[in-house]
């Protein structure tokens, strides 16, 4: 990992304590990983800028088009606490049913 991915001179890396080391690697990690968010980012912008003019709703957002995972993490958490006794599943999921069962109805009538 140090020598190879992160790129670090044999010599350096054999001069490290270990906190220096972990600090290093945390401030690699942290780089990688906000580089990915950027590139999925840069990725979205790219793809609604395409999509705009041939979207029904002229005030969608690039967020309207997809969510990316660590931007709806919370709202996850937020639903499964809401959740608290099996009533209030079976609800949930009975609604859940019927909205689908809708969808489907109508998608039938658009396709015959």
């Amino acid at each position: 990992m140090a020598l190879g991915v992160m790129g670090l001179n044999y010599d350096y890396f054999y001069s490290l304590t270990p906190r220096v080391f972990f600090n290093i690697h945390e401030g690699y990690n942290l780089r990688v990983e906000l580089e990915y968010k950027d590139n999925w980012l840069r990725t979205r912008k790219l793809m609604f800028a395409m999509l705009k003019p041939h979207l029904k709703r002229k005030d969608a957002t690039e967020t309207d088009l997809f969510c990316l995972p660590w931007e709806n993490e919370n709202v996850a958490d937020k639903e499964a606490e809401e959740i608290e006794t099996f009533e209030q599943a079976e609800k949930i999921y009975l609604e859940q049913k019927e909205y689908w069962a809708e969808i489907d109805k109508r998608r039938n009538q658009i396709n015959k």
